[in-house]
C-alpha cells in the first residue's frame, strides 16, 4: 500500500514526546517554577528559573529540568534568546536532557518535589498574542531538531499550537470547539467556482487530472498549475511540491494572502514528527490547529508510539487531532473526542499503517460534505484491535471512510455514529468503503447507527468485505431497519458469516441469525448480552454460537457477561468488554459507581410511559423492575440508590 510520492517536503522537526530511556546517574537538576521571583539560577525551588526557556537554552545532557505546575510559554524568557510575541519561538528539546512536569513547587513548601500532573497542571502554551486571538499563536510549541530518544518530555499539557503560516483561521474558537458542527473551507482558501491566485478550492470526487487550469490531489482539492510538472519558482520553498500533483500546501508570494515565507508548513500545531520514531505518553493535546494537516500532531515518515493520551477540541483541514503521512504508528489506549475537521474529524491516514488498540473515538465531527468523522482512511493499512466509535458524525462514514485501504476490525465497539449528508454522502452511518478497499470485522458490535440514505450500519462499494461474529443491531438509515440499513452492499465481495443482523433475510446461512441481541447494562457500558448465568431472565441467542472458541481467538479473558464472567467454550458474538472489577450499580447512568446528579440528568430522557416500550440499551441501567420500561415505579428505586 505504501507509495514512494511524497505531499511535500519539510524542513522544520517538531515533536511533542516523552521518551522512556535511562538517564544517566550524575544528573544536573534544574527547576522552574512560573511563581518564582525573577533572577533565579534554577539551583533549588527557591532560586527556580520563572521561565522554561532559562532552563533550556543552554542545557546539557545529564541535564533533569523539573517544571511545577503552571503555564509557560515559548517567547518568554529572561536570557533575550527569545523574543515576545514572535510564532517561530518554541520549547526546543536537547539530547539526553530530561524536562518533567507536575511538580508542586513553591505551591507546596513543605513538600516542592511532590509530583502530580493532575493537581499540579503543567501547560506548555502556544498563546503568546492576544487573548482570544489564535492567529497570533506559536506556529509549534514544542520543537525537536536532530534528537534522539534521550530527550524527555513528560507530565505536560501542550495547548495553543496553530501551525498557521497564512494567518487563515477556521470558524471561531467556540464554534469549532464546541458546537463541533459549523465546519467549512477557509473563506480565503476558496474563489467559488473558479480557481485562481493560487487558491486551493474543492473540485469534487478524486480526480489527478487537471481541471479548467487546477491540478486536482486525491483528497479534492486543487491549486493553480501552469505546469503538470514543474513546482513554479516562486511558490513556497519549504513545502515545495511533489512534481506529480500540487495540494494546498504551496503557495504563491504574489498572491494577496499575507504568505509568512519563514519556514514554518501548515502541519501539527502541537507535534511534528519528520522520519522520527519517538514515544509520546500521558500527554493531553487540547485547543491546537493546524491550516492543513495534524492539529495536534503530523507524523511523516515516522514510526511514532502514542500511549494513555488525549485529543481534545483540535482542528485541522484533514486529521484534526492526528494526522499521517507514509508512517507506521501505534496508538493504544488513547481518547479523541470533541475534535473537528474537514476530512478525518479526529484522524487521517495517508499511505501509512496505522495500529490502533484500546482508543476512543468520540463526537468527532467534519463538515457535512466531507467523510470520515472518526478515521480517515486512504492508501492505507489500519488495523484497530479493541477499540470504541461512538457518536461521531461525518457526512459519509460517520466512524470510518474508506478508499483504496485494507482495513481490519477486530473487536471494536461503533454505536451511535451518523452519515448525515445529502446525496451523493448520507451514506455509511458507521462505515463506508468506497472503492477498492479490503475490509475485515470480526467479533464487533454495530447498533444504532444511521445514514440519511443507504447503510446505517456499513454501506459497501465496491470493495471487498468479510464480517464474522458481529452484531448488527438498530441501525437505521433512509429506507428503514431492514437487512440493508444493517450492510448495504453496493458491488464488491462479501462474505458474512456467524453474525447477528437485524431483518435477516439474503444473508440468511453461514451461521448467520436474526433474533434480537438482548442488550443488558454492565460495569463497562450498555451492550453486554443477557444472560441467565449473570442473573438475566432471557438468554441472548447471541450467547455460544460464534464460530470458534473464545480461547482459539484470544478473547478468553474478555466477557460479554454484565457479572463480568469471563467468555469460556464457544465464543458469543458481538464486542467483548475488558474486564473492570467494579460492580454493576444500577442507576448510574456514567458508570462512576456514584448515582447522583449527573444520573438524574439522564434519567429524564430515558423515562418512558407505563408498560413494555423499546428501551434503548443505555436506558435499561434505570429499569429496577425489568420490564422493559422505565416509568415511576423505576423512579422510586432509583431514588432510594440517589445520592447527590
Amino acid at each position: 500500500m505504501f507509495h514512494s510520492r511524497k505531499r511535500t517536503r519539510f524542513s522544520t522537526l517538531v515533536f511533542c514526546m516523552t521518551f522512556f530511556v535511562p538517564v544517566a546517574t550524575a544528573q544536573t537538576i534544574v527547576h522552574v517554577d512560573d511563581d518564582a521571583p525573577p533572577s533565579g539560577n534554577g539551583a533549588d525551588w527557591e532560586t527556580a528559573y520563572k521561565f522554561l526557556q532559562d532552563g533550556l537554552i543552554g542545557a546539557e545532557s545529564g541535564t533533569e529540568i523539573r517544571v511545577a505546575g503552571g503555564t509557560y510559554r515559548p517567547d518568554q524568557d529572561e536570557a533575550n534568546h527569545v523574543t515576545l510575541g514572535d510564532r517561530e519561538s518554541t520549547f526546543n528539546l536537547v539530547n539526553g536532557v530530561v524536562v518533567k512536569g507536575g511538580y508542586a513547587g513553591l505551591a507546596n513548601l513543605l513538600d516542592p518535589n511532590a509530583r502530580d500532573i493532575t493537581v499540579y497542571e503543567t501547560t506548555l502554551s502556544g498563546d503568546i498574542g492576544a487573548s482570544g486571538d489564535d492567529s497570533d499563536n506559536s506556529f509549534h510549541v514544542v520543537t525537536a531538531r536532530d534528537t534522539d530518544n534521550s530527550a524527555l518530555l513528560d507530565g505536560f499539557t501542550i495547548t495553543g499550537g496553530n501551525a498557521n503560516p497564512y494567518s487563515v483561521q477556521p470558524s471561531t474558537a467556540e464554534e469549532d470547539s464546541h458546537n463541533g458542527l459549523d465546519v467549512g473551507l477557509n473563506s480565503q482558501n476558496q474563489t467559488g467556482e473558479t480557481c485562481g491566485g493560487f487558491q486551493g478550492i474543492p473540485c469534487g470526487g478524486f480526480c489527478k487530472l487537471p481541471v479548467g487550469g487546477c491540478c486536482c490531489d486525491f483528497m479534492g482539492v486543487c491549486v493553480v498549475a501552469p505546469s503538470p510538472s514543474t513546482c513554479p519558482s516562486d511558490w513556497d520553498p519549504v513545502c515545495g511540491c511533489d512534481g506529480i500533483t500540487y495540494t494546498n500546501e504551496c503557495w504563491s508570494d504574489a498572491a494577496s494572502m499575507s504568505l509568512n515565507n519563514r519556514g514554518t508548513c501548515p502541519h501539527g500545531g502541537g507535534i511534528y514528527n519528520d522520519r522520527g520514531s519517538p514515544t509520546i505518553n500521558n500527554c493531553t493535546f487540547r485547543d491546537n490547529s493546524a491550516i492543513d494537516s495534524g492539529g495536534a500532531m503530523y507524523a511523516y515518515q515516522g514510526n511514532p508510539t502514542v500511549t494513555s493520551c488525549i485529543f481534545e477540541r483540535n482542528y485541522a483541514e484533514y486529521g484534526s487531532a492526528v494526522a499521517i503521512t507514509e508512517s507506521e504508528p501505534l496508538m493504544q489506549g488513547c481518547i479523541l473526542r470533541d475534535n473537528s475537521a474537514e476530512w478525518g474529524g479526529a484522524m487521517d491516514s495517508w499511505n501509512s499503517r496505522p495500529t490502533l488498540r484500546e482508543c476512543v473515538f468520540a463526537r468527532n465531527v467534519t463538515s457535512q460534505w466531507a467523510r470520515g468523522a472518526g478515521l480517515n482512511n486512504r492508501d492505507s493499512e489500519v488495523t484497530l484491535i479493541d477499540c470504541v466509535f461512538k457518536n461521531n458524525s461525518a457526512g459519509s462514514g460517520g466512524a470510518l471512510f474508506n478508499v483504496d485501504s485494507s482495513v481490519s476490525l477486530i473487536n471494536c465497539l461503533l454505536v451511535g455514529n451518523q452519515a448525515v449528508g445529502d446525496r451523493p454522502l448520507g451514506t455509511g452511518g458507521a462505515i463506508e468503503n468506497h472503492y477498492g478497499n479490503d475490509i475485515t470485522l470480526s467479533h464487533c458490535t454495530f447498533v444504532r447507527n444511521s445514514a440519511t440514505r443507504f447503510g446505517g450500519g456499513v454501506q459497501n462499494f465496491s470493495s471487498t468485505l468479510s464480517i464474522s461474529d458481529s452484531i448488527f443491531w438498530a441501525n437505521t438509515d433512509g429506507n428503514g431497519m431492514d437487512e440493508s440499513a444493517q450492510i448495504h452492499r453496493n458491488i464488491g465481495a462479501t462474505q458474512i458469516t456467524y453474525s447477528c443482523i437485524q431483518g435477516l433475510d439474503t444473508l440468511a446461512g453461514n451461521g448467520n441469525i436474526g433474533a434480537d441481541p438482548l442488550f443488558v447494562p454492565g460495569p463497562g457500558g450498555c451492550f453486554y448480552l443477557s444472560q441467565t448465568a449473570a442473573g438475566q431472565a432471557r438468554q441472548s441467542p447471541s450467547v455460544d454460537t460464534g464460530s470458534d472458541t473464545a480461547l482459539a481467538v484470544g478473547l478468553d479473558l474478555m466477557t460479554t457477561r454484565s457479572d463480568e464472567e469471563m467468555d469460556t467454550g464457544v465464543i458469543d458474538l458481538g464486542y467483548h468488554y475488558r474486564i473492570t472489577d467494579r460492580p454493576l450499580v444500577m442507576g448510574d447512568f456514567d458508570r462512576n459507581t456514584a448515582v447522583d446528579l449527573a444520573d438524574f440528568a439522564n434519567w429524564t430522557a430515558c423515562m418512558t410511559v407505563p408498560g413494555p416500550t423499546d428501551v434503548s440499551p443505555c436506558c435499561r441501567i434505570f429499569d429496577f423492575e425489568h420490564d422493559n420500561d422505565v416509568d415511576l415505579e423505576d423512579f422510586a428505586a432509583f431514588l432510594l440508590q440517589f445520592n447527590p
